[in-house]
């Protein structure tokens, strides 16, 4: 049970770090357009 618990948790990690990759990499995307295009 407590392996379980830990998994999710990791999984939880995961998914929370690609979200904050994706908004950071569309901040990126935008400041780029603008300066660029």
């Amino acid at each position: 049970m407590g392996q379980l618990r830990n998994t999710v948790t990791a999984d939880d990690i995961s998914v929370h770090y690609v979200t904050v990759a994706d908004g950071t990499q569309n901040a990126i995307v935008l400041w780029y357009k603008k300066l660029f295009v």
